[in-house]
């Protein structure tokens, strides 16, 4: 849930009646934002560069290997904050499906692979409509910092609703798409969130073009993927 905080001002009011003394009591409340910003290097923007078409497989997947960014949280105040990603390309996905064999290669902080909605990413689609491909989104974890230290980067086991009380160790720096998890940091050893004024998360974009015989590109394609990242308070 969100925290906010909370100015209140009682208001009295007395008046007369003709059917006898009354008194209105009014409560008026103002609710102020926990002012936590995120923020992305670079813009947000992960540029792959130019790819051409003779360099993908005609076969199989071809992996084009990963590009970094760092996810600042800056609070006013000590606050404990976690975030949360969604998709905002997910029908473009080309890792979903009984029929996809798609997978992202080192997509996790250990080297795993990873497919499917709820751990990869759409890229956006071809000029005929076909899914480009997909990417996965992990965080260094040994790499992650609040008020100046290395912390230990923990996530929910569940989903941003139903797992905020069920915190574990990131142990692959990955959460779950479609706001379904939550990311937030504890001290060294521990799994309960720790308030912070300032915390950075580097994030690594690991990505795969889905193979030529499935996309019959024809055409200058431009890559498509965008996601969104929330602020969520502890």
């Amino acid at each position: 849930m969100k925290k906010s905080l909370l100015a209140a001002a009682l208001a009295l009011a007395a008046t007369c009646a003709h059917a006898g003394d009354t008194a209105v009591l009014k409560v008026k409340a103002s609710l102020i934002g926990n002012s936590c910003t995120p923020e992305l290097s670079n813009n947000g923007v992960i540029d792959f560069g130019t790819v051409q078409v003779g360099d993908l497989s005609q076969t199989q997947a071809t992996q084009l290997g990963e590009k970094g960014l760092t996810l600042t949280i800056n609070c006013p105040t000590p606050t404990k904050v976690g975030w949360s990603i969604a998709d905002n390309r997910a029908d473009t996905n080309a890792s979903t499906g009984s029929s996809s064999n798609l997978k992202v290669m080192n997509a996790t902080s250990n080297g795993g692979e990873l497919r499917g909605s709820i751990s990869t990413f759409g890229l956006g689609k071809t000029h005929d409509g076909k899914n480009i491909g997909a990417y996965s989104v992990y965080t260094s974890t040994g790499e992650v910092t609040a008020n100046g230290a290395t912390v230990e980067p923990i996530r929910t086991a569940l989903s941003a609703v139903k797992g905020m009380g069920r915190w574990q160790k990131a142990n692959g720096g990955t959460i779950a798409n479609n706001d379904l998890g939550l990311m937030s940091v504890a001290s060294a050893g521990k799994t309960d969130p720790m308030a912070v004024t300032s915390v950075s998360f580097p994030l690594n974009v690991s990505l795969a073009v889905e193979n030529l015989k499935k996309l019959s590109l024809t055409e200058d394609t431009e890559f498509d993927g965008q996601a969104t990242i929330s602020v969520v308070y502890l």
